[in-house]
């Protein structure tokens, strides 16, 4: 009887023992699966973090090249600019220059046509002495000649 009964119970345990190997076995096959999976998101998570990487460093060289062409734009707008200034100032330059040309025109042919004026009245200054003269010279000869 107490050997059957401690073969009972040692069946019991047995049981007990088989039914905690079956659960820690389906336990460790889920923790396994869960173990994988987690790994699998690991190395996706791995390749993911790579691959920004190498976007975060093109863009990065992307990014360098962008402020060095707008660097070297900004010189050749303030190169146009300075430009732009010195050519507006030569324009001013010359516009006075042109103006002050009108100007000095417009008095050489105010000059000139004193000038002219004072040419003609010369001219007929110069040609009443002559016709003075003529007539004196007339004069002189018809009294030398009635002398």
């Amino acid at each position: 009887d107490r050997l059957s009964a401690l073969h009972s119970c040692l069946q019991q345990e047995a049981e007990k023992i088989r039914k905690w190997k079956n659960a820690t076995e389906v336990e460790m096959k889920e923790k396994d699966k869960k173990l994988q999976s987690s790994e699998q998101v690991i190395d996706s998570q791995k390749k993911f973090v790579t691959e920004l990487r190498i976007d975060n460093e093109n863009l990065s060289s992307k990014l360098q090249d962008e402020l060095s062409n707008q660097r070297e734009l900004q010189k050749k707008i303030q190169g146009t600019l300075e430009l732009s200034s010195a050519l507006n100032q030569h324009v001013c330059h010359v516009e006075n220059t042109v103006e002050r040309g009108k100007e000095e025109r417009e008095e050489l042919y105010l000059l000139h046509r004193e000038q002219d004026l004072k040419y003609k009245n010369l001219l007929e200054k110069l040609e009443s002495l002559e016709l003075h003269w003529t007539e004196k010279q007339g004069t002189l000869e018809e009294n030398v000649m009635e002398e």
